[in-house]
């Protein structure tokens, strides 16, 4: 009878442990790793025959020594991006939230000037800012008029 609870217990384990997670949950990427990962997707963007439409980027390029207009320059390059480049907006979206957060220095977004330019530009403009914008928001310095 023994055996046989001890049968049953055995059984009643290979299920649950089939069911326990094998991984560890796995943590978020650092802001180094996100840019990362989207500069070299944003390398691989193609430009699909007859969809190399027209789109609005930020007419400055980004520049760390000034910074401003993160946010717009994440949104219109989001705004500007194909459907296939789903990975790259998802990216993109998270490198906002992280430079939105408190801890960050707040950055003008007033004086964005938009132009419309095509698809292939804003690729190259889009690899230009990710190679430019630094991996830790405390290295951004506000200008001093956006300090005021």
């Amino acid at each position: 009878m023994q055996k046989f609870f001890h049968l049953l217990l055995f059984s009643a384990l290979i299920p649950s442990a089939s069911l326990a997670p094998t991984t560890p949950k796995s943590r978020e990427p650092d802001l180094e790793t996100l840019i990362a990962q989207t500069l070299e997707l944003s390398r691989n963007i193609t430009t699909e025959p007859g969809k190399d439409r027209e789109v609005k980027i930020v007419s400055e390029e980004f520049n760390r020594q000034e910074p401003k207009c993160i946010q717009t320059h994440i949104k219109t390059f989001s705004d500007g991006l194909h459907a296939s480049d789903q990975a790259i907006k998802k990216n993109l979206e998270e490198i906002a939230t992280r430079f939105n957060a408190s801890s960050c220095p707040s950055l003008d977004e007033t004086s964005c000037r938009l132009h419309i330019t095509h698809h292939t530009e804003l690729k190259t403009q889009l690899i230009q800012f990710l190679e430019e914008i630094p991996s830790d928001c405390q290295n951004l310095k506000p200008s001093s008029s956006a300090e005021s």
